[in-house]
């Protein structure tokens, strides 16, 4: 933690780059394509940001400087963020709302206040005084298939969690939905591939690896919270319920990567907290990179997961240094240096993978500002 922590304070602008990243893709009527512009909030480090009136959107309004908050886009290309880290290594709990058409940024819910303890309420129950405990460090995110945002774990002053929540646009409203209300807690494993109302992902941080099936299922993999994990888990939103699917039960071992391209039951992901994941067109989930901490193993390897089979299948690399060749190119030998904390990733109109920056090293001694595409019809990266 102590080295996470080193990395924090060169990090605080870490958030703005995604977004502005994330607007280059969706918004790019703000300027001609392949160009950067800054769009909003202060090119200043350690901003406290303007919170305004709750629910009143202003030109003046603007998030604090915060680092590993959690994000989604909704339905209609608005983002959003919540929580995150201040300078002083202390977590927010609040929910805002970036407008893209008008250049906006509103306050939704949440005290303002750092470190608040939230307000849990009665488990499945939404209120409109129901709000998560602040927290950052890499939370779960999803958007699912109505367009309400779901969240899991994360860390704050309160410790790890281990409670999962939703948050629905059309009442403003938090709710509880799984999960104790407290923190440190062990996962509840059940059987491998059965789901059971008692099954529950344990506390974590570190595990943004997370997506929506085409099915509408969220799905979870590893992260960290002492030891690091390899599990993938998906919760169904109609039994309220999870099943724990690959992968080890609790602390996870090293990958077994298998024939490159073939999916074998026998194939998993090392332990990790890793960050980049899409999903393509035909609804499999796809996994890049992140760290084992407790070995300080850095990863560059691509995966596939296929929902229909239950299958991971290694696609390409492994760990360590990237291959940067001509740049705008594509090679088959190109591929981008092992990283974690690469969060600021898409996907393009032609349905191909593009990530952006990362740090590397336990003590991140290297930050990236790179910019790479991955081809999924010929199966190269270009940098």
């Amino acid at each position: 933690m102590r080295n996470k922590l080193i990395f924090f304070r060169r990090s605080l602008i870490a958030d703005g780059i995604i977004f502005i990243l994330s607007c280059f893709y969706f918004q790019a009527s703000y300027a001609q394509p392949g160009e950067w512009v800054w769009l909003h909030g202060s090119s200043t480090s350690n901003s406290a940001g303007n919170f305004g009136a709750q629910g009143i959107s202003s030109p003046t309004n603007v998030p604090p400087a915060t680092y590993e908050s959690c994000e989604w886009t909704d339905l209609n290309g608005n983002f959003w963020l919540f929580g995150g880290l201040n300078s002083s290594y202390n977590t927010f709990g609040d929910l805002w709302k970036y407008d893209p058409s008008t250049n906006e940024w509103v306050w939704k819910k949440g005290t303002g206040t750092p470190g608040d303890p939230g307000n849990y309420g009665t488990m499945g129950v939404s209120s409109a005084t129901n709000n998560p405990p602040s927290r950052g460090w890499g939370i779960a995110s999803w958007v699912d298939n109505q367009g309400n945002f779901w969240m899991y774990g994360g860390s704050g002053s309160g410790g790890v969690y281990a409670d999962l929540w939703e948050y629905e646009l059309g009442t403003n409203e938090w709710t509880w939905m799984k999960g104790p209300s407290v923190t440190g807690v062990a996962g509840v494993y059940g059987t491998q591939g059965v789901p059971d109302p008692a099954n529950n992902p344990g506390s974590r941080f570190e595990c943004a690896t997370a997506w929506t099936d085409n099915a509408g299922d969220l799905w979870l993999f590893g992260g960290y919270s002492g030891i690091s994990f390899n599990d993938l888990w998906r919760f169904n939103i109609a039994t309220n319920t999870w099943t724990w699917m690959k992968g080890s039960a609790g602390a996870g071992g090293a990958g077994v990567y298998g024939i490159q391209g073939v999916e074998d039951p026998a194939n998993t992901p090392g332990k990790r907290q890793s960050y980049s994941r899409w999903k393509d067109s035909n609804g499999n989930l796809w996994l890049f990179g992140g760290l084992d901490y407790t070995s300080g193993t850095l990863y560059n390897d691509l995966w596939r997961f296929n929902t229909a089979t239950n299958n991971w299948a290694w696609i390409m690399g492994s760990f360590g240094a990237g291959t940067y060749n001509n740049q705008c190119q594509p090679d088959s030998s190109n591929i981008p240096s092992g990283r974690e904390e690469c969060r600021a990733t898409s996907i393009d109109q032609n349905g191909d993978f593009w990530l952006f920056g990362g740090g590397e090293g336990n003590v991140f001694q290297l930050i990236y500002n790179d910019l790479w595409k991955y081809c999924r019809s010929t199966g190269q990266w270009t940098w």
